[in-house]
C-alpha cells in the first residue's frame, strides 16, 4: 500500500515591464509543455542539493500523468576481487511516485521516508524542477497542501477566544472560480497582480466574531490548496496557534499504483476536488 498526499499546483506568471514586446506562453501552455517535454524525453535531470531525476512512467487519458522522482546516490559496494573484498563505487536511484492532473492542477505525492525524509523536501524539489522548466515564460510554481475545511471549524470551536485570523490567498489559476472568495481574489489580482494577498483580522481585547456563514467560502478556498490560514487565540486558558499545516492534509491510499486505471484515478481526483464543497459542519 502506497500513501499519497494531495497538493494544489499554483502557477504565477510575472510579465516584465519593457518597451520591447516579448511574447510569452501563458502559464497554462507553459505548464502543459513540461509534460509534453518529459513524455518525449522520458526524463528530466536537475540539481537540488544533489542530482535528481523526474521520470515519465505513463499517461492516462488527456489529463493524468504518472511519474517518478528519483535521487542519485553514490555508495560503496563491497565486491570480491582476486580473493579480497574491495569497496567499489556504485550508483543507485531510490525513487517515489507522483501523479499530476493537469486541468485540476492537483498533484498526489507518495510519502516514503526511506527515500525522502520529509514531504517538504519532496515539495521543494518538485517546485524547483517545475519552475526551472517554465522560467523561460516567467512562470513560477508553488505547491500548497489540500486539507479538509471541517478541520478548521472543529478547531475554531475549541478556542476560548479567537484573537487573530490571518487568511493568505494564492493568485487565481485555471481551476476553480466557484464562489465569492474566488471572485474576490480574481478581482484583487486583476487590479494589483499580487504574489500574495492577505486579510488580517485582529481583536485581542474582546476576541473576534468569526462565524461559519460569513467566512465558509474563504476557508473552503484556502483548504482546497489556494492559500494558508493562521489562527491565534486562547484555548484551555493558554495561548494557542493553529495553522493549515497543524492537521495532516488529504491522504489517498493506493494498493498498486501501476494497476490504477484512468477511470479510478479520475474518481480519486474528483473526490479531492470536491472534498471542500460539503457545507455540513
Amino acid at each position: 500500500m502506497k500513501h499519497f498526499y494531495a497538493y494544489r499546483i499554483f502557477l504565477n506568471q510575472k510579465i516584465p515591464n519593457s518597451q520591447v514586446k516579448i511574447e510569452f506562453k501563458t502559464k497554462k501552455e507553459s505548464f502543459i509543455d513540461f509534460f509534453i517535454k518529459i513524455q518525449e524525453q522520458q526524463s528530466i535531470t536537475f540539481s537540488e542539493y544533489g542530482e535528481h531525476v523526474v521520470i515519465f512512467e505513463k499517461k492516462l487519458g488527456e489529463d493524468i500523468y504518472l511519474l517518478k522522482l528519483a535521487k542519485k546516490q553514490q555508495f560503496d559496494k563491497p565486491t570480491l576481487e582476486d580473493g579480497k573484498i574491495e569497496d567499489v563505487k556504485d550508483v543507485r536511484y531510490p525513487n517515489i511516485y507522483f501523479l499530476v492532473h493537469i486541468n485540476k492542477q492537483i498533484i498526489l505525492i507518495e510519502k516514503n521516508t526511506t527515500v525522502f525524509q520529509t514531504m517538504d523536501a519532496v515539495k521543494d524539489k518538485l517546485v524547483k524542477v517545475f519552475t526551472e522548466e517554465m522560467i523561460q515564460d516567467n512562470v513560477y510554481c508553488n505547491l500548497s497542501e489540500i486539507t479538509d475545511h471541517r478541520d478548521f471549524w472543529e478547531q475554531i470551536k475549541d478556542f476560548d477566544s479567537v484573537q487573530k485570523v490571518e487568511l493568505e490567498y494564492e493568485p487565481p489559476n485555471f481551476f476553480g472560480g466557484k464562489n465569492v472568495a474566488d471572485r474576490l481574489v480574481k478581482d484583487v489580482h486583476e487590479e494589483t497582480n499580487f504574489d500574495k494577498f492577505k486579510i488580517i483580522l485582529r481583536n485581542k481585547k474582546e476576541g473576534l466574531r468569526f462565524q461559519y456563514e460569513d467566512f465558509k467560502e474563504h476557508i473552503q478556498r484556502i483548504s482546497q490548496g489556494a492559500g494558508n490560514y493562521i489562527i491565534e487565540g486562547i484555548r484551555d486558558g493558554a495561548d494557542y496557534i493553529f495553522t493549515k499545516k497543524t492537521k495532516s492534509h488529504i491522504r489517498v491510499d493506493v494498493p498498486n499504483i501501476e494497476e490504477e486505471s484512468e477511470e479510478s484515478l479520475e474518481t480519486r481526483f474528483d473526490e479531492i476536488e470536491n472534498i471542500n464543497d460539503d457545507e455540513d459542519i
